[in-house]
C-alpha cells in the first residue's frame, strides 16, 4: 500500500463499538528520535484526550468509538534533525468483529528541524448520516 493518503481523511458510518488505532513510525533511514509526535483525540462533546510521543510510536494505543458521535484525531509531527527525515502516520478503524472498516490511512511526512507536518482523521459513527 502506498503511503500517500491526503492530509484529511474520513471514515463514515463506523459501527458502534469500533476502535480507532493511530501510530507514528520512523520512515526509512529515520528513528523515533528524529521527530516528536503528538495527537489530540477530540470527541464531539468537547472532551479532548492528548496522546503523547511514546504512546504514538508504540503503535499499541486505541480508542473506543461509540454511537452516535463524531471524533477527530489531529496528529502533529515536529522534526528535530538538520537533515531531512521521515515519519509514517498510520491509522485504521477496527470493527467489533476485528475486521478493518474502510481503507486504512497512511501518510509519509518529511521535514527538517522545527518543521511541523499535520494530518486530521475524522470518524463519524452517526449511522443515519447526520
Amino acid at each position: 500500500m502506498a503511503c500517500d493518503s491526503p492530509r484529511i481523511w474520513l471514515w463514515a458510518r463506523v459501527p458502534d463499538g469500533s476502535h480507532v488505532e493511530v501510530c507514528v513510525e520512523a520512515g526509512e533511514g529515520s528513528t523515533a528520535d528524529d521527530f516528536e509526535a503528538v495527537a489530540m483525540f477530540d470527541i464531539d462533546e468537547g472532551q479532548d484526550e492528548w496522546w503523547d510521543h511514546a504512546t504514538l510510536v508504540s503503535c499499541t494505543h486505541e480508542a473506543e468509538l461509540v454511537e452516535p458521535r463524531r471524533y477527530a484525531v489531529g496528529v502533529s509531527v515536529m522534526f528535530a534533525s538538520n537533515e531531512p527525515r521521515s515519519a509514517l502516520i498510520r491509522g485504521q478503524v477496527r470493527k467489533p468483529d476485528g475486521s478493518i472498516h474502510g481503507t486504512p490511512y497512511c501518510r509519509e511526512v518529511v521535514g527538517t528541524r522545527d518543521q511541523i507536518e499535520r494530518c486530521h482523521l475524522v470518524i463519524n459513527t452517526l449511522q443515519d448520516g447526520a
